[in-house]
């Protein structure tokens, strides 16, 4: 099962799984009860994403580093949700990335919002089956030097997995891309690393679909991964943006662990913040008006 591609489906619906996607069933999900929308009084930035002054700060807020720097990871799947541009420029990148037209591709992907850039860099086609992004692609082809380069300096992250776990570094070596591994390099896992990283992304996900259930959200969402995040320096942070929900995610890996604001400016005090490790998701901050949500720590027996 790929990991970090979920699918809510309606209330009616029962869950059930296939080999790329996992189907999170909304069976709590009442929406004549869904009380009207409402604008959220959080913070004058609420639509970053960043919390208010619903929750209590009574320790060193990760995301509030001087020079801040937001990095954007698309969690959008359906063509629908994008702005007609934005979706074209999706399109035409995916499409040169698979030709290994790498002129046409830079071209269009140095544009001068460097957060669409990196966007555009790092999301997969449309429908996609692999989950290739530009830099998956530019390790299939053995792309020249240069071309990595300037991809990962619009953005790219040598981190980003496909559905099938591949790194790029991982495909530059089955097809015998030597040149890249440098590049490409990033530190091999050990099998403890491996699990560590793999849980931190469960509890994750969990609690994201538990936020995106309590928003009675349908739809397919791709959720943010471990290795962009800790590939990140102190200073930057990821923000997700969910179609519906007014708002979305902010996360940082701070000290061994993901940090994770959610907000919806629909809800009044619905802002949460929640500390992810591989042994448990715990809510470290809460708005007043936010619903009870605990991940309990996996059994060490």
């Amino acid at each position: 099962m790929a990991a970090g591609l979920v699918v809510l489906t309606g209330p009616n619906e029962s869950a059930a799984t296939h080999s790329n996607t996992r189907l999170y069933s909304i069976t709590a999900c009442e929406r004549a009860s869904r009380p009207p929308a409402v604008r959220c009084p959080c913070s004058s930035s609420s639509a970053s994403g960043r919390v208010g002054h619903h929750m209590p700060n009574d320790a060193p807020d990760p995301f509030d580093a001087p020079g801040s720097l937001q990095r954007t990871w698309s969690s959008v799947v359906d063509r629908e949700d994008y702005r007609d541009d934005i979706a074209r420029d999706l399109d035409r990148v995916a499409r040169f990335a698979w030709a290994g037209a790498w002129e046409d591709l830079l071209a269009l992907a140095k544009q001068p919002d460097p957060q669409h850039n990196i966007e555009l860099v790092n999301t997969p086609r449309f429908g996609t089956r692999s989950g290739y992004a530009s830099l998956h692609h530019a390790a299939w082809h053995g792309a020249d030097r240069a071309v990595v380069e300037q991809l990962l300096g619009l953005g790219a992250w040598r981190t980003l997995r496909t559905l099938n776990g591949l790194l790029p570094r991982d495909i530059a070596r089955e097809r015998g891309h030597r040149h890249l591994e440098d590049l490409l390099a990033v530190p091999d896992e050990t099998r403890w690393e491996r699990a560590d990283r793999i849980a931190t992304e469960g509890l994750l996900h969990a609690v994201m679909q538990s936020r995106l259930t309590r928003h009675c959200l349908d739809g397919q969402f791709r959720l943010p991964q471990l290795g962009p995040l800790r590939e990140l320096d102190s200073t930057e942070f990821l923000w997700s943006s969910i179609p519906g929900m007014y708002g979305g995610f902010r996360l940082k890996w701070d000290d061994g662990a993901i940090v994770m604001d959610s907000v919806s400016r629909m809800y009044e005090g619905s802002e949460e913040r929640h500390r992810v490790t591989p042994n448990e998701a715990r809510i470290v901050k809460k708005g007043w008006g936010a619903p009870t949500f605990v991940i309990e720590p996996r059994s060490t027996s």
